[in-house]
């Protein structure tokens, strides 16, 4: 009877955890929806952005052509996204702006639901370790070692955990009420179906996420490194359709032409491409709320900057900071594909989600607007981290890299409150070493794979 009940506990207690875990998960989600209903029902942004967009291009058929109104409502509302944005979205005004809302927070529930569901069914399965930590010194030894370790935690009670420490990004993502939930949930499950073998399904969707938030293109340089050149093909394939098919077929040949040539206008050669430095943009974009590379180094380095750090003692011209920028930037690319290129296809899923997620994380280190709730797309790299640290089977080294890398997210989270930290780009240096973390992981485990094989052709 004592030796059942020593049995059986372990199991009530890992029944207890996962309807805590299912529990959590469920208010999470209605949570995530009650916030976004409520912020459309009352046109808070950025909802009021998408649905003003929608509407007019629902009503006339056509974009909206100001796009310099001193009345912000009246002009353009998403000049930043492709045409093709707008067009996808018009169908919201059909019923009015609380039908809209309310469509808006489920299509949101939708997605984080899923992204729950791919971290706990995908991400975290996957991170087991393919490779064993080094043998007990007899097989004895290794039984008994093996029957005294404490049960696995199962993979919903991670996810929770790992939607745990990310609260203050899920409900900044929902406060926002922008796209960045459905972009994950598409950037997820490209990444999950490219990792499946299904490579025209899941560069389809990656390629959705990149007409949708632009940022997600770079998931096409992570088909390239892993040399998934079919995927890699239908991505462009797919990203060609979908921007320019839709729109043809709904605003005719010329007007798309037009359209597109204000985008450009706009964002290739407009404030986006000189790093929203402009003194004449909205405080948000240049102030402690906009960490990119860019913005960071002015507040540390240049000259008359509004925002500057008061620990500052340098005073550059803007095109010397943009080019120390710029520089760093392209090393910090040239280092996330160098080391993309080395790991490739080798080791196990581990090694192929750790990478995955380190090219997420690129989403917003690339970004010349680095906002709070983006940080939502770095919710695939805190469920593998979460995943790793608390993988008994996993080398120490492993594993100490995984519990390094939630350390940094949760100093990271905890600097959320400080506006100097944040001023002086304390996510983007946390988003930056997690990434560092999760290419060592991935590199380990290449590392590890391949000894493994040599050792098995002996």
């Amino acid at each position: 009877m004592a030796d059942g009940h020593a049995i059986g506990a372990p199991s009530r207690s890992a029944a207890i955890s996962r309807r805590v875990a299912a529990g959590f998960l469920i208010w999470l989600v209605a949570s995530v929806g009650v916030i976004s209903a409520w912020r459309g029902l009352n046109m808070k942004f950025d909802f009021q952005h998408f649905y003003l967009d929608a509407a007019y291009t629902w009503e006339h058929g056509a974009l909206n052509p100001d796009l310099d109104n001193p009345e912000k409502t009246l002009r353009r509302q998403l000049p930043f996204y492709l045409p093709v944005v707008s067009l996808a979205i018009a169908p919201l005004a059909v019923g009015g702006p609380q039908t809209a809302a309310l469509l808006w927070a489920a299509l949101h529930v939708a997605c984080l639901a899923y992204c729950l569901r791919c971290a706990a069914k995908h991400v975290i399965p996957s991170l087991r370790a393919a490779h064993p930590a080094p043998a007990a010194a007899s097989r004895a030894e290794s039984s008994i070692a093996e029957s005294s370790a404490p049960p696995p935690l199962s993979a919903w009670v991670k996810t929770a955990a790992a939607a745990l420490i990310s609260l203050p990004a899920m409900y900044e993502a929902a406060k926002f009420n922008q796209v960045s939930f459905i972009t994950l949930a598409l950037v997820a499950a490209g990444v999950s179906a490219v990792l499946r073998r299904q490579p025209v399904r899941g560069s389809a969707l990656l390629a959705a996420a990149a007409i949708l938030k632009i940022l997600p293109g770079i998931m096409l340089l992570w088909l390239i490194v892993r040399r998934d050149w079919r995927a890699s093909a239908w991505f462009i394939l797919w990203g060609l359709l979908l921007t320019f098919l839709p729109c043809i077929a709904a605003f005719g040949l010329k007007d798309t032409q037009r359209y597109h040539r204000e985008w450009v206008d706009y964002n290739v050669q407009g404030a986006p491409a000189r790093g929203l430095v402009d003194d004449a943009l909205d405080e948000h974009f240049v102030d402690r709320r906009n960490q990119s590379i860019e913005i960071v180094a002015a507040r540390w380095l240049m000259q008359g900057h509004a925002h500057r750090i008061g620990l500052s003692r340098f005073s550059l011209s803007e095109p010397t900071v943009m080019l120390l920028a710029r520089t760093a930037k392209a090393l910090l690319l040239l280092v996330l594909l160098a080391a993309g290129w080395r790991i490739g296809r080798a080791g196990g899923s581990r090694a192929a989600w750790s990478l995955a997620a380190a090219f997420m994380l690129g989403m917003l280190v690339f970004s010349p607007l680095l906002r709070q709730y983006y940080l939502i797309w770095a919710f695939p790299a805190v469920a593998a981290l979460t995943a790793i640290a608390l993988d008994a089977r996993a080398a120490r080294g492993i594993r100490t890299a995984g519990a390094a890398g939630l350390i940094v997210w949760l100093i990271g989270m905890t600097l959320w409150m400080l506006e100097s930290a944040r001023s002086a780009g304390a996510h983007l240096l946390m988003l930056i070493v997690i990434g560092a973390i999760l290419l060592h992981i991935a590199l380990q485990d290449a590392r590890l794979s391949r000894t493994a094989m040599k050792e098995a052709g002996r």
